[in-house]
């Protein structure tokens, strides 16, 4: 597996994980209805242009010449970061979203993130549980009100970052 930065060639990669997101898990997404190829397209412009700001860690992981995750860190200035992660459907539970996890996290570390951000809708099972084996606590839960509402509760999660961890 090879796990490297968010780059131009990615696009059709990521449209299509984020569209089988959006058909499994509405209330997973910020979008309003099943996003269109344009909406998706300022997407990632935008997580690139981000990326040049060093506003935004993004990292895919290839295997077998195929992008096969994607897991993204918004980074805030005071040392926390909101992390996303997306892994293609036939890929889930198999290892490679705790990888690329791992890598965005010591990436995120040695920049300067000391706190890391999940918000998971309640009814993703799947996602809680990723996320509480990657060292997250459950610290609260709320109502998604902007920018869309939501059915379900969104759980927040929290995990503190330590350097030492990524020291071999």
């Amino acid at each position: 597996m090879i796990i490297r930065a968010l780059e131009d060639r990615d696009f059709e990669a990521l449209a299509r994980f984020i569209s089988e997101i959006y058909s499994e898990y509405p209330d997973a997404t910020w979008f309003d209805s099943a996003p269109s190829r344009d909406t998706l397209s300022d997407l990632f412009l935008s997580k690139l242009s981000s990326m040049r700001n060093h506003e935004l860690i993004d990292t895919v992981a290839i295997e077998n010449d195929s992008v096969e995750g994607e897991c993204e860190i918004v980074r805030f200035p005071n040392g926390t970061g909101y992390v996303g992660i997306i892994i293609a459907k036939g890929r889930r539970r198999k290892g490679l979203g705790s990888t690329l996890l791992k890598v965005s996290e010591m990436l995120a570390s040695e920049t300067g993130t000391d706190t890391l951000y999940a918000e998971v809708s309640e009814g993703n099972a799947p996602a809680r549980s990723f996320f509480l084996r990657s060292g997250f606590e459950e610290v609260g839960a709320a109502q998604r009100v902007l920018p869309k509402p939501s059915r379900q509760n969104i759980l927040l999660f929290r995990k503190k970052l330590q350097k030492e961890t990524w020291r071999a």
